[in-house]
């Protein structure tokens, strides 16, 4: 999900019920050049500027983000989709404790 310049510029909220079978969900923002806040929970995407992505029965997910330094706040015990997170991070904060968070996690040039 992301523009054609691979930005979530001009999203608002974004509603994705993904139904059965293997499904990924890509958020890709890497070609925004502003530091952003990201927020990920078992279902839903935050990020700064009002873009907000409500979604369910997801089996992986991706985070491309853009450049700068990024903070992403990784929230509940209940992400069980693996994530992996691209580009740009500067601070990756779990909630509330490291063990709890998600199921796997992949961190790419951060």
């Amino acid at each position: 999900m992301g523009s054609a310049a691979n930005s979530l510029d001009g999203f608002n909220t974004v509603t994705l019920n993904t139904g059965g079978g293997a499904d990924t969900l890509n958020f890709n923002d890497q070609g925004d050049t502003s530091a952003n806040i990201y927020t990920l929970s078992s279902s839903s995407m935050q990020r700064t500027i009002g873009v907000v992505v409500n979604y369910s029965n997801i089996e992986s997910l991706t985070l491309n983000a853009g450049i700068s330094n990024d903070n992403i706040t990784l929230l509940n015990s209940s992400v069980q989709a693996p994530v992996q997170i691209n580009t740009g991070v500067e601070l990756i904060t779990p909630s509330p404790s490291p063990a709890q968070v998600i199921r796997s996690i992949t961190c790419k040039a951060c």
